[in-house]
């Protein structure tokens, strides 16, 4: 019986620039929103939260008693669109750094959708800083000396027996 031919491993292709630059701009607008999120949203909210109960009864709406009743579930409702939308970016920008023109797309898509909320909904030099983030992966990903990175590579013959003889 023949054995499989010894093949040196294939070296990894290197990263165009313009993906690592996306994905470390990708990676710190994610770190910054979760921080925004975390350190002025979310305190913010606790302090609402906290000043209804100087309000008298009257003046609280059905949300705002709720709120005072629950604090933790609408903590917990605030923070969760926010969290799950990091973590799939972050799933995104993972799966594009590997190559995966398909990730590429879709966090295209996504990031232009969260690019014309965040148009829409201007508020301040954050929501600007948020959008010119967004935009700059989205155009980096798009140069063509990132394209060969997302074009499918065939498989490597490494471990992959091939058999002798016709069909």
């Amino acid at each position: 019986m023949r054995e499989a031919p010894e093949v040196s491993p294939v070296a990894e292709e290197e990263r165009p620039w313009s993906v690592t630059v996306a994905l470390r701009v990708g990676w710190g607008y994610q770190l910054l929103s979760l921080g925004t999120l975390f350190f002025f949203h979310l305190p913010r909210q606790q302090a609402y939260i906290r000043s209804l109960a100087s309000k008298p009864y009257q003046q609280l709406s059905r949300d705002d008693i709720n709120l005072f009743l629950h604090p933790e579930a609408a903590m917990a409702g605030m923070a969760a669109p926010f969290v799950l939308m990091f973590a799939f970016s972050a799933w995104l920008l993972h799966k594009t750094g590997q190559g995966r023109a398909w990730a590429r797309n879709v966090l295209t898509v996504l990031f232009g959708f969260r690019i014309l909320v965040g148009l829409a909904a201007y508020q301040n030099a954050l929501t600007l800083l948020d959008v010119l983030a967004q935009l700059s992966v989205v155009v980096l990903l798009f140069l063509s000396s990132s394209s060969p990175w997302f074009i499918p590579k065939p498989p490597s013959p490494v471990n992959h027996f091939t058999s002798y003889g016709s069909r």
